[in-house]
């Protein structure tokens, strides 16, 4: 009895179960009893897009029917590196392409949008350079310096290009070659045509300097004396050879372009240096007191004998000689000048109120005239002689102006000042002569037209002649006579060079000529000699150091042979 009720009841059990199971069945969605709407299609408010980096595009999805039961929508990119979406907001992130898929919740339809994603583009506005006109020469390279505004552009791409291919190219790195001499644009061109131009200059190619060297290391000189020294810059085809010159001691030895001059015992260094380069070269100079002796003749009726100067005096059969020696000519030689005389100062033509009979004197009163101003010091010795044949008493040279009626005198230079420098066209043409720089005597030839007379005063002032005279004619060069063409007799007074210290002075009284007086000249071994002046206004006259007066040996007017005439110029030689 109780079995067959436990299996009643679990009947009853088992139908109540399968009664809610078929309840549940018919009331899910998946019922065919359910009246859910399901999607029918899905609309993309945009297709394909493109969008730059950092940009953003909503798009909207729309799902049909409207009142479809599911409306969740799944969005998704295939590359969040390239694009992002949220909720239909697409984001650009980096340059590419993607694909961002739509798809609805309950039957799955996918849609998909291509994205592309690209970087911003951002024009050229400027090209600016750093230099607008570039100078180079033949060969050098030079970089294009420039900078493309704005910093962000995206295309930086610059076309660099020329107008004239002829005068400049370009390496691989875009930098200028200059290839030939001239001017050419050089252009710069950005993608959206925006350019600038450089203005190219290419000049020669410079030669630069590597090196100078001197003819000579070391040097030995005599003082007062000079040499040239030369400069070999290299290469021989720099393109600056110019150089200067410099002495490490000026008062020792001075250079002028090369040539260098002892002035003083001792010892210095020429140095000479290139404008390019800096490149020098030197030279050791030696200055030595290597002076000749005096020449003492036997028998002088006259005689000085000082550290610095020496003079003695012989008497001949009509006529004298004076030795003289000096420590240095150049300064001793001096003249002697009626202005100096008689104002005891160099005095110009313009200077003069028109009393020029004062201007006449006797050697020996010219001499007295500097004792007393002087000019020669009476604890010092000298000689003198007249020079110049400037008569000024008779009609060949009146007092009014006696250099401008003596026509030959174009060029007065006494103690370094310049008196006269007349270069008219038309003047006579007398030889001048003066002592150099080295206290050589030079003589300076005819001189017939003013271009000649520029000349010769170029020459003049370039010597550092201190004192010229003028007369004719010239008696000795290089130790050989020189045929004046004039076999007249008539007196003279005559100058000589012997060596570097030593002089000879000729003064006459009875007649001479030419040809004699040359062949004395070279007989005492003169190698240079000028006659100084004609006729009877020879004089020489002597003074010993603490004498106040100049003491006659001897002077002629031309007639008494006694008598002194007045001329205008003379000649002393003066202790140092």
């Amino acid at each position: 009895m109780k079995k067959d009720l436990g299996i009643k009841i679990l009947f009853i059990v088992i139908l109540l179960f399968s009664i809610y199971l078929i309840i549940s069945g018919l009331t899910s969605k998946d019922s065919p009893l359910n009246s859910d709407i399901l999607e029918e299609d899905l609309l993309i408010s945009e297709g394909d897009i493109t969008l730059d980096v950092g940009e953003q595009k909503q798009i909207t999805a729309t799902i049909i029917p409207n009142d479809a039961t599911y409306k969740n929508i799944i969005w998704e990119s295939v590359n969040p590196s390239i694009a992002t979406v949220n909720n239909g907001l697409i984001t650009g992130i980096n340059s590419g392409n993607t694909v961002i898929k739509v798809v609805t919740e309950k039957r799955q339809i996918t849609k998909i949008i291509n994205v592309t994603v690209k970087i911003k583009e951002i024009p050229v506005t400027e090209i600016k350079v750093e230099n607008q006109n570039i100078e180079l020469e033949v060969g050098d390279t030079r970089k294009i310096e420039y900078e493309i505004l704005p910093e962000d552009a995206t295309n930086k791409n610059i076309n660099i290009s020329t107008s004239d291919k002829n005068i400049v190219s370009f390496t691989q790195d875009r930098e200028i070659i200059g290839v030939s001499e001239g001017n050419t644009t050089i252009i710069l061109k950005a993608n959206n045509d925006i350019s600038t131009t450089i203005n190219v200059n290419v000049k020669k190619k410079t030669i630069p300097v590597t090196g100078v060297s001197l003819n000579k290391s070391s040097l030995t000189l005599t003082l007062g004396k000079s040499d040239t020294l030369i400069a070999t810059v290299k290469p021989s085809n720099a393109t600056n050879t110019n150089v200067i010159w410099e002495s490490s001691n000026n008062e020792i030895v001075s250079v002028d372009n090369g040539k260098i001059t002892g002035v003083k015992v001792g010892s210095a260094t020429i140095t000479v240096k290139t404008l390019d380069g800096n490149k020098t070269a030197t030279c050791d100079v030696t200055i030595k007191n290597n002076k000749a002796s005096p020449i003492v003749p036997p028998n002088p009726i006259q005689k000085y004998e000082s550290s610095t100067l020496k003079y003695y005096v012989t008497n001949h059969s009509g006529y004298y000689l004076t030795y003289i020696w000096m420590d240095d000519p150049y300064h001793q030689i001096r003249k002697l000048d009626a202005n100096v005389a008689q104002y005891g100062k160099v005095l110009k033509d313009s200077e003069f109120n028109g009393n020029y009979t004062l201007r006449r004197k006797t050697v020996g009163e010219m001499m007295n005239s500097y004792i007393a101003h002087n000019i020669i010091p009476v604890n010092k010795g000298a000689v003198g002689f007249n020079a110049s044949g400037f008569y000024v008493k008779g009609a060949w040279n009146p007092p009014s102006d006696y250099y401008n009626n003596r026509s030959s005198s174009w060029l007065v230079i006494t103690d370094g000042i310049i008196t006269r420098n007349n270069q008219t066209d038309g003047q006579a043409n007398n030889i001048m002569i003066g002592i150099d720089y080295n206290g050589d005597l030079k003589i300076y030839d005819y001189a017939k037209t003013k271009a000649e007379r520029e000349t010769r005063y170029n020459e003049i002032i370039n010597d550092k002649v201190l004192n010229t005279w003028d007369f004719h004619p010239t008696l000795v060069l290089d130790g050989k006579a020189v045929d004046t063409g004039n076999k007249e007799s008539a007196r003279r007074q005559g100058i000589c060079q012997v060596n570097s210290n030593n002089y000879i002075m000729l003064t006459t009284v009875y007649n001479f000529n030419y040809e004699q007086m040359s062949d004395l000249f070279i007989k005492q071994g003169c190698k240079t000699a000028f006659n100084l002046d004609g006729g009877g206004s020879t004089s020489l006259f002597v003074k010993k150091a603490g004498t106040k007066v100049a003491t006659k040996i001897k002077c002629s007017d031309g007639s008494s042979r006694e008598q002194c005439r007045s001329i205008v110029e003379g000649i002393y030689f003066g202790e140092k």
